[in-house]
This record gives C-alpha cells, sequence and structure tokens, in this order.
C-alpha cells in the first residue's frame, strides 16, 4: 500500500472507472473465473508443479512478469524524482523478493534469465538508492521531514528483510477462504453499504495521523538481530489499542497489518506478542482475501487498497493472494511509458510516449496522477512488490 506500497494512505482512493464495454466484460470475466477457482478445494503442491493450481503464477507466466518489471524500472531509472516516501516500499520489497530467490537459485537460472534478473535488481538498487540519498539531504529539516526519515529506516535493512521472508512451501500456502458469492455478500452487505464504511474516515482505525505516528515509533526502536523470540516494540498503549482493536475493513485493517509487519521485518519486535502478532496477521489476512474478491467483483474499486492487501498478504506468505487474474488486471494498467496507472482507459491509451518534462523531487509528492503519463506512484509501487512476489513464487517452485 503505506503500500504496499504506500507509507501513509493520505490521499483519496482514485475509482478505477472502466467506460468502455469491452473492458467491463474483461472485468467480469475476470471476477467469474476468480470465483470458480478460488472456491474449489485445492491444495498448492511443490512435488508436482503439474498439478499445481491454475489460478496461482505458472512458469509459463515468468517472462511477462519479468517484462513488465523491466519496463517500469526502465522508466523510473529515467524518472527517480516521481519516487517518494509513499511508493518507495514497493520498490524496496521488489528487490527484497527478488534477491531472496536469487541468492538460492541463481545457479539453476539459465544465463540469458540470470542475467535479467541481476541487471533488474541493480537498476531498482539505484532508484532507492537515490530517494534515499534526496531524503538524507541536509536541508530537509522540517519536523515533517524529519519525521518521514525516520519512518523510512523501516525499509533499509535489506539483507535482514530477505534473511526472513518466507519461502513458498505447501505447507505455508493456505486455500482460500470458501466462500460464494452469497457469502460475499452477506459478508460485506452491499456495495454501496461497504463504500460507505470504508470512505468514512472518522471511523478509521487506527486514523491516519495515529498510524503514522505508530509507524515512527516502531522505526525509532533498535534491530533486533538476535535467535530467540522477538521482544515486544517500545510502544505506547495507544498504537496497541489501535492495533489490536482496530478496524476489521478496508483502510484501518490495512494500517493495521501495515504497523505489525513493519515491526515484525523492519525491528523484529512484537506489538502484542511474537505469537499473538502472527495469528493477528493471519486472521486480517484472511480477511484481506474476502475482500479482495468483493472489490474484484466490482471493477477492482478501490483498487489501491486492494493492492496494498495483496502485498502485505503476500509479504506475510499468504500465496493464495498472487491470483493470476488479478495480476493480470494489475498488468493491463501499466502505461506505455512503463508505469502504472488506476485507470485501464489510460494503460490502453494510444497516445504517443514522449519525455516527460523535468520534475522537482519532493520527499512527500503530491498523491494525483501525473498528468502526462496518468500513472500514479503507488499504483506502481504496488506493482512491482506484487509482480515480484509473483516471480518469486515461480522460481522457488519451478527452478
Amino acid at each position: 500500500m503505506h503500500f504496499y506500497i504506500t507509507i501513509y494512505f493520505k490521499f483519496k482512493l482514485c475509482p478505477t472507472r472502466l467506460e468502455n464495454m469491452s473492458s467491463v466484460i474483461t472485468v467480469y470475466y475476470f471476477s467469474v473465473i476468480l470465483l470458480v477457482s478460488a472456491f474449489g478445494s485445492r491444495k498448492v503442491g511443490l512435488k508436482k508443479p503439474d498439478t499445481i493450481e491454475p489460478d496461482i503464477p505458472q512458469k509459463s507466466d515468468l517472462d511477462t512478469y519479468l517484462t513488465s518489471l523491466e519496463n517500469m524500472i526502465k522508466f523510473y531509472v529515467k524518472n527517480p524524482n516521481e519516487i517518494d516516501v509513499n511508493s518507495v516500499f514497493g520498490f524496496f520489497l521488489m528487490n527484497v523478493n527478488l534477491n531472496s530467490v536469487l541468492i538460492k537459485k541463481a545457479q539453476a537460472l539459465p544465463l540469458t534469465l540470470a542475467n535479467r534478473f541481476k541487471n533488474l535488481v541493480e537498476k531498482n538498487k539505484r532508484i532507492v538508492a537515490y530517494f534515499r540519498m534526496m531524503a538524507s539531504q541536509s536541508q530537509l529539516q522540517s519536523p515533517r521531514h524529519k519525521k518521514l526519515k525516520k519512518l523510512s529506516t523501516l525499509f533499509s535493512n535489506e539483507s535482514y528483510w530477505i534473511s526472513k521472508i518466507k519461502q513458498a512451501d505447501s505447507t505455508q500456502i493456505q486455500d482460500p477462504p470458501q466462500m460464494g458469492s452469497k457469502d460475499i455478500l452477506v459478508h460485506f452487505s452491499s456495495w454501496p453499504e461497504y463504500k460507505e464504511e470504508i470512505d468514512n474516515l472518522g471511523r478509521l482505525m487506527p486514523p491516519f495521523a495515529l498510524t503514522e505516528k505508530c509507524l515512527v515509533i516502531v522505526a525509532e526502536n533498535p534491530v533486533n538481530y538476535g535467535t530467540s523470540s522477538a521482544p515486544n516494540c517500545i510502544m505506547p498503549h495507544e498504537c496497541i489499542n489501535g492495533i489490536s482493536a482496530g478496524n476489521d475493513i478496508g483502510l484501518g485493517l490495512v494500517n493495521r497489518l501495515l504497523i505489525l509487519l513493519q515491526a515484525r521485518f523492519g525491528r523484529r519486535c512484537a506489538v502484542l506478542n511474537e505469537t499473538e502478532d502472527a495469528t493477528l496477521v493471519d486472521k486480517l489476512c484472511n480477511t484481506c482475501f474476502k475482500e479482495g474478491l468483493f472489490i474484484s467483483m466490482n471493477k477492482y474499486d478501490p483498487l489501491i487498497l486492494m493492492m496494498e492487501q495483496i502485498t502485505l498478504c503476500s509479504l506475510n506468505g499468504n500465496v493464495e493472494f498472487l491470483r493470476r487474474f488479478w495480476i493480470a488486471h494489475i498488468l493491463a494498467l501499466q502505461t506505455k511509458y512503463g508505469c502504472f496507472a488506476t485507470n485501464i482507459r489510460y494503460a490502453m491509451s494510444n497516445k504517443p510516449v514522449s519525455a516527460l518534462p523535468p520534475s522537482n523531487w519532493n520527499m512527500d509528492r503530491e498523491n494525483k496522477p501525473n498528468p502526462v503519463t496518468h500513472c500514479l506512484g503507488p499504483a506502481s509501487a504496488g506493482a512491482a512488490a506484487i509482480i515480484s512476489a509473483a516471480i518469486k513464487y515461480i522460481l522457488e517452485i519451478y527452478f
């Protein structure tokens, strides 16, 4: 989100409006097939690749996913000022995902493929390093900038994140919740009621201000490198209460997940305790999967929320979130520039690709689509995290 991707979900969620009939038919097709494939009782196995659930990434998807990331990174290498604190986490996660598997699988890959991965990782490192260099400028001394600089240190210890990330394993891959379309409607009521609930920021718990405060407090904790159980984070009760008794839907749920997972991976400390944190994350991701199904049935709106959920829960090891049809919809949002929009009609535009006018770097950019590319930083960051997680899964299973 946050994100996936995004650190601070301060922007208004952008609706994905599929305005032409062919797009509507495509989304409807995605949703129907998704429901059919998700509700079957299948296990994802490691020893018999031919029997792997068809809606989980396949070996044949690898080149498509890799090419998408290559095109996106090519754009951001040329336009690094487009990356800010709201989107850098997704690019950081991309290298965590790819390096975690390349360390183990580089020798098993064909040389040409291995070189493509290495080049991609190196270019992405330059993008993340550029953000860190710009964020460390001495003139950025306002209280707001100091806070954001501290917060961004949570995603800076790549080797430590890699050491903690899960490898795809049949014992870690959960069956999707057994739900039919009627069950989903009962769980979330009607679409208008759902939208009203998630758009009501007055009911948000933890709210954005508290979420940011708690993330900064997590960042102030030291990294715990020991092999014993993770100690509790030094954290005030308002953060603990916001996480333990927050919303079970929408942005509040994502805020809870974000703090819990940043504490686990960024500092290796627990909010409640290590066991309770893991149980709560699994519970929240179970709800996220149902919510993702509901969002996909309604034209993938709100898209950024869904991308946040996929990013965070796949980081937790929930490979069932890497649905091929969800990823196909995300891929359809990639523009000819290489970056990602939130609206398919922009991604499908025949507008000629031209060089972007120079832009100034900003630690905390205004979160609205670029007027030239129609891309949104958090959408690209979410795509980086999600597609790289799918690639990680393919390499771990098939190579």
